[in-house]
Parts: C-alpha cells; sequence; structure tokens
C-alpha cells in the first residue's frame, strides 16, 4: 500500500479529486473550518462536534455505510460533542491517536484551528488535503490505508494529492504548552518546539528502575540505584562478593564462606569463617560425634570426639566387634561360593552363558534373572558380559514385560544394582556398558525397591550416575538417560536431598547448557528440577546456580513442546513461592514467558491453571 507522500507545498499540483480550487492555497484558513462544520442537512454544529462526527463518518464508512446512513442517536451524540464517540470497528479502533494532547496548551481558544478530525488533538505534522482539511500525517496515513477517500467529507482522496501544511506546523510549533509532567510538580512553560528537549532532561519525567522496574521520577531514580532499590547490587561486608540487595541475607546465611559461624555443638571455640568452622567440626571440635575407628571392623558405637579414647581402651568390646564382623565375612564368602557353584552346575562355559544372555526376550522366564547377576558377578572383568549382561537386563525390564515387577524385584534381591555399578566403575571406556546400565537402571529406578535402596543411604548409586555424566559430557545419549534415572528416583524425597547434596543439580544444568535443541533431554531436565524444588535447599541451589535462566531457555527453545513447557512453569511456580526469588524471576521475564505460553497451549487446562498461578504469584508481590 501507499504511504502518503509529503510533497512540498512548491511542488503540489492542486488537482486532486473533488478539488474546488481550494486545493491551489497551501495554508489553511479559519473560514474553511466554519464552512466544512455544515454537513448535510443536519444542521451547523459547533467546531469540536463537527469533527466529533466526522470520526463517527469516517468510522460508520469503514463499515461499509455512507455518511447519510448515521441515525439520529448518532448524530446526537456527536453533537454532544464528545471524544467518546469513537467506532467499535476493529479497523476503525486500530488508527493510532498521534495528534499534541489538547491538554498540554495554555490558550484552548487559538488551538481550535489546528484540531485533526481523526484523532480530535492538535495536529502533529499536520497535513492538508485539496479539500483544504488538515490532519496529523500518520493519521491521516492510516485512514488511507483504509479507504481512498477524505475522513470528512469522503470525496475521492489519492495520496499524492495530499501536501505538507507548512503553515499549520510553524503555527503549531510556535504555541505555548506546559510540561506533560505538570501534574507531578514540573513548572516548565514554553513553545511546543523546545518540548521535546525539555522533556528528555524533564526531572519530574516517569521512568522505569532497570532493576526491580519499579516506576518513579527522573529526579529520584539516581538516589533509588544508589539506596532504596531492593535489586542493587551491594558488597558482602565480610566475602566482599556483589550481590543483589535482596539477595544479600540468604548469601551471608547460606553461601557466604566467609560469614563468622559458631560451633553447631557449642564446644566453645569462638566463631570462625563457615569454610574454617567446617574443617574444625570434622577435625577438632570435641563435642562432634564421630564413628568408633572399628566401624569399618563392624562397631556400631557413635561417641563425641572427646570420649573417643576411653572407648577404644575397651579391649573386650572390640574383639568381640571383630569376630563378628569376621564371621559376616565368612558367611558373605561362602554365599558367593554357593553362588557359583550354583551358577556352574547350571552354566558351564563362558560361551555358554554369552548364549543365554543372547537368547533373553520377554519369555525368559524369572529364574533366568538370577543366574544372568550371578555371571554378570563372577565375570565381572569381562566387558563383553557386562555389555551383553545389561542388555539383557532391560529387556527384562520392560514395562511391557509381564513379569517386569519381579524381576526388578530379583535383581535387587541379588544386589545386582551394586553389580551394575561395578561394571560401570570397571569399564569406564566402553561406552556400550555405560549407556546400558543406565538404561536398566532408568528402567529400574521407577520401582520401589530399588528407591528403597537408594533411600538407605547407598549413594554409590548417585554418584557413580554423576560421575558417568562428567565423563561423557559429549553422549546426548548418556545424558538424556543419566537424568532419566535421576528423575525416576528424585520422586522420593529423601532422594532428592542426595541428588542435591553430591551435586545432581550443577550436572543437570549444564546438561541443558550443552544440548540445548534435544527437546527429550530439556523435557527430563526441567522435569527433574520440578521434583528438585520441593527441597528448601535445593531451591537455594537451583537459584544461585541459574537454573532460572535455563528454565527460560527451554520455554523458548521448545515453546510447542507442552510436557517441557509445563515442567519448566511448574519448577519456576515452585520457586516463586520463595518471597526473595520474585524479583530475579521479574526481571528475567517469567510473566511474559507465562503469558506467551497461555497463548500457544490453549487446551492443556493444567498448564493453562499453572500459568495463571504463577503469573498471580509474581504480580501479587509487586
Amino acid at each position: 500500500k501507499k504511504k502518503v507522500m509529503m510533497s512540498d507545498s512548491n511542488g503540489a499540483s492542486g488537482s486532486g479529486g473533488g478539488g474546488d480550487g481550494a486545493a491551489a492555497n497551501p495554508l489553511v484558513r479559519a473560514d474553511s473550518f466554519e464552512e466544512e462544520s455544515k454537513v448535510g442537512d443536519r444542521g451547523t454544529l459547533s467546531r469540536n462536534s463537527a469533527f466529533a462526527l466526522a470520526r463517527l463518518n469516517f468510522s460508520n464508512s469503514n463499515n461499509g455505510g455512507s455518511s447519510s446512513s448515521l441515525s439520529s442517536s448518532s448524530a446526537a451524540a456527536a453533537a454532544a460533542g464528545g471524544k467518546q464517540s469513537q467506532a467499535t470497528d476493529n479497523k476503525s479502533s486500530a488508527v493510532p491517536l498521534q495528534g499534541h494532547s489538547i491538554y498540554l496548551f495554555h490558550d484552548q481558544d487559538k488551538i481550535e484551528d489546528f484540531i485533526c478530525a481523526i484523532c480530535t488533538d492538535v495536529c502533529c505534522d499536520a497535513v492538508e488535503t485539496p479539500c483544504t482539511h488538515i490532519f496529523c500525517a500518520s493519521c491521516l496515513d492510516a485512514a488511507l490505508e483504509v479507504k481512498q477517500e477524505c475522513p470528512l467529507d469522503h470525496k475521492v482522496l489519492d495520496v499524492q494529492d495530499v501536501r505538507v501544511a507548512g503553515f499549520v506546523r510553524r503555527k503549531v510549533l510556535s504555541l505555548d504548552v506546559r510540561c506533560p509532567n505538570h501534574a507531578s510538580g514540573c513548572e516548565w512553560n514554553g513553545a511546543l518546539r523546545d518540548l521535546a528537549a525539555h522533556e528528555s532532561t524533564c526531572p519530574f519525567k516517569g521512568v522505569q528502575c532497570d532493576l526491580c522496574l519499579e516506576m518513579l521520577q527522573q529526579r529520584d531514580l539516581e538516589k533509588h540505584k544508589a539506596s532504596d532499590c531492593p535489586c542493587r547490587e551491594v558488597l558482602c561486608e565480610y566475602c566482599g562478593q556483589k550481590t543483589p540487595f535482596d539477595e544479600l541475607s540468604a548469601h551471608q546465611s547460606m553461601r557466604c564462606t566467609e560469614v563468622p559461624t559458631p560451633c553447631p555443638n557449642e564446644c566453645g571455640q569462638e566463631a570462625l569463617a563457615r569454610k574454617d568452622m567446617e574443617l574444625h567440626v570434622a577435625k577438632e571440635c570435641p563435642n562432634q560425634v564421630v564413628q568408633c575407628s572399628y566401624a569399618s571392623r563392624g562397631c556400631t558405637t557413635q561417641v563425641r570426639r572427646s570420649e573417643l579414647e576411653v572407648h577404644l581402651q575397651d579391649a573386650r568390646h572390640h574383639l568381640e566387634v571383630v569376630e563378628a564382623h569376621f564371621t559376616k565375612e565368612i558367611v558373605k564368602v561362602r554365599a558367593e561360593m554357593n553362588d557359583m557353584v550354583r551358577f556352574l552346575m547350571r552354566v558351564r562355559t563362558l560361551d555358554e552363558f554369552l548364549r543365554l544372555l543372547d537368547d533373553v526376550s520377554l519369555k525368559t522366564p524369572v529364574s533366568h534373572v538370577e543366574l544372568i547377576v550371578l555371571g554378570m558377578r563372577i565375570y565381572a572383568d569381562n566387558a563383553m558380559v557386562q555389555e551383553r549382561g545389561c542388555f539383557a537386563l532391560i529387556t527384562l525390564c520392560e514395562v511391557n514385560n509381564k513379569n517386569a515387577d519381579q524381576n526388578i524385584a530379583t535383581v535387587v534381591a541379588m544386589r545386582g544394582i551394586p553389580v551394575i555399578i561395578d561394571a560401570m566403575k570397571r569399564h569406564q571406556n566402553v561406552m556400550k556398558v555405560q549407556e546400558y546400565a543406565l538404561h536398566v537402571l532408568r528402567k529400574m529406578a521407577t520401582n520401589l525397591d530399588v528407591k528403597n535402596f537408594v533411600q538407605r543411604g547407598n549413594n554409590e548409586c548417585i554418584e557413580q550416575i554423576l560421575d558417568t555424566m562428567s565423563r561423557n559430557q559429549d553422549n546426548v545419549g548418556v545424558q538424556r538417560d543419566a537424568i532419566g534415572v535421576l528423575l525416576n528416583m528424585a520422586v522420593n524425597d529423601l532422594i532428592e536431598v542426595h541428588i542435591g547434596k553430591l551435586g545432581g543439580i550443577a550436572h543437570i544444568l549444564a546438561a541443558m547448557d550443552r544440548y540445548p535443541n534435544s527437546t527429550s533431554l530439556q523435557q527430563l531436565a526441567a522435569h527433574s528440577l520440578f521434583h528438585l524444588t520441593f527441597d528448601a535447599k535445593n531451591k537455594e541451589r537451583l537459584i544461585s546456580s541459574g537454573a532460572l535462566q535455563r528454565l527460560m531457555n527451554a520455554l523458548f527453545q521448545h515453546s510447542q513442546h507442552t510436557n517441557t513447557v509445563y515442567y519448566a512453569l511448574r519448577a519456576m511456580a515452585q520457586l516463586a513461592k520463595v518471597d526473595r526469588y520474585r524479583n530475579k524471576m521479574r526481571r528475567l521475564g517469567v510473566i511474559d514467558a507465562a503469558k506467551k505460553a497461555l497463548q500457544d497451549h490453549p487446551h492443556h487446562k493444567d498448564l493453562q491453571k499453572k500459568c495463571k498461578m504463577l503469573i498471580t504469584r509474581l504480580n501479587n508481590d509487586q
């Protein structure tokens, strides 16, 4: 579509359609407004009423009607002179209001001849039609895109015939105005042409703090940022690290390593820096409860460090402990020998065992699970056995296997999880062993027996998974399966705490950074982070390690993948429950992201509910 061409008044031809000779004069005469205030047979209206009526005519013409089709009620509304008489049509409501507000001008009588009939404000960059009507350039441009006619008298109008109204522009720019911020206390007055320069430096101008998003006056911004803004950066008095003011308390109470901390055991030690206090408790504190030196031999006694020497002098007690320990070891060795005998009675050679592994299917009986675990334990150093053994267990633990739950229970009962973890440790450089071991753990992790095994303090499983993630960062399959294992375990509240303590959050975020385009990995990661947010310390770890930004990236990168969006929003909704995190979430644009999710997924009721809850939670705190 053509835009209005602002040709110089000296070059205008004045031959526009509907012209009556007035187009030859580039200036706008006051009497022309008096003449145009008469519309049809409706009688003579006041000047402002005529402009309001013209706007109504323009709106109705967009709906396919003519100026004569106005009802008497519309004419009466126009005669009332109200700016409120605006069209409800979508097209007409889209016409922007571009003039200078009439409320800026001191002398209202002087502006009557310079009112734009479309926006009903004083013309900005005035242009003139051949029928001697003036409008804002942008207003007329928008009107002509809707219909090629004069908005006032509906005469045919070509964009080529529109001219710059130089006299009107100069006159308007010379009018006296007040500052738009006069209601806030600004007393500036001057010509309109000087207003822009004043507005750029007006101390009463409303501005938004780019840190906390609060609205305030320009003159107060510097002081606000220096001493009042809750998001201003301040130095921690103990470690010197820059921290947002509203996060300083959390930093000092949880993360700062230099904060003076009293001994938690109340041993009388003077307050030390947190990092030194941790060393004091671990190595020196006399009131710290420690294990007996014979703990590895079976002594379960725990005493204060100051009483340990007295406990160790009880020789008879420790002889009994050592005897019991070796008795257990003998029983364990005998059990392993019996397992080996049972295995060799059924599978005599390695080749026979490998054939058994290759023949595993969904119809394999439960009794074979025991043989597979025993064989993997016996041939622990054989990478081929470990690879095929893990692959066989994947098949036996498949969801569509009717004996899956029984098979998993057998693996746990036969101490199969330590066997799988041991295979990952022994064969770190065999990628297939790593992939299959993680995959079988992921299949098994949904089972209650496995969660109970990990919950009992067997952190070795989680540690090995995280170690595998660290050593195989370039393998997206390993990263995905590892996060899947952590996800299935994190559903348990106690395991969630262990994952956070052992650094699982950092490993998940690193995988999200490395593989931003992997939808399946991003979904699993967002789901895992959601479950990890139920622990208060994990929430702090997530915020301090930049999890919010990763979740936002996942939202925008995979905005059409419902599950990724859903779990990312749920994780953020959990974090938004903590007051001190909300400012940071608003600064990152979480509200806009939630609104976009509302638009992208209108049919997902639960997602819609979570979005609205998150938006409400962040807005109510402002």
